[in-house]
Order: structure tokens, then sequence, then C-alpha cells
């Protein structure tokens, strides 16, 4: 080796230790920079790529932060539609309760007139219907 390639080495070590993020270094050391200008130009390119997928990800939350926000408004409009039906519901029930149970002291109010002739069979006559 030239003392030229190694002072080269020696830069290119150097610039990759001080990145002080192992990680991104070894990831570096992995693609065998030749040069000072190798290392940087991969580290710009790692750099780049990180973040471009950082952005892109920050996107697609944003992008999902708005359709729930769109969506929200269109559950609020829905679940009033629902608390609206339920409501009718209830009413209808209470109707229906109210009059079963008029219907069920009407009856109980009408008399009976049971025949009790030992010599004809029973029967039931209701009086008022």
């Amino acid at each position: 080796m030239t003392q030229k390639s190694d002072s080269g080495a020696i830069a290119t070590d150097y610039y990759i230790d001080r990145l002080d993020d192992p990680d991104f270094a070894l990831k570096i050391r992995e693609r065998n920079p030749v040069s000072l200008d190798d290392a940087l130009h991969i580290s710009l390119q790692l750099e780049a790529w990180a973040w471009a997928s950082a952005t892109e990800g920050m996107l697609r939350i944003r992008l999902k932060f708005m359709v729930l926000v769109f969506l929200s408004d269109d559950v609020d409009i829905r679940l009033t539609h629902i608390e609206n039906d339920l409501q009718k519901c209830v009413e209808s029930f209470a109707n229906v309760a109210q009059q079963s149970s008029q219907v069920a002291r009407q009856d109980s109010q009408s008399s009976v007139m049971v025949n009790t002739d030992a010599d004809q069979p029973l029967q039931v006559t209701d009086v008022a219907i």
C-alpha cells in the first residue's frame, strides 16, 4: 500500500467513526468504501433514503389522520341517526306497553259469567267486548 492510500483509509475510518451512530457507521462499513469520497457518497445516499422513508411515513400518518378526521365527522352523523332511531324505538315500545296495559285493565274489568249448572257443559261468556 502506498502512503496516499493509507492516509485515505485513515481519513475514511475517522469520518465513519465521527458519525456518532454505530448502526449508521456499520451500514457504511458493510458497503466497503474505498475512499473518503466513497464513504461520503454512501453516507449521503443512506441519509437520503432514511429521510425519504421518514418523510413517506409522516405523509402516511398525516393522510391517516386526515381520513380519521373525515370519518369521525361521518361517525358523529351516523351516531346521531342511530340515537334518533333508538329514541323512536323506545317511544314505540312505550306506546305498545301502554296499550297492552290498557287492554289488560279492560280485560280485568270485564265480567266473566260461568254457568255452574251440572246438567250443561261449562261456558265462559265475555259480557263486555
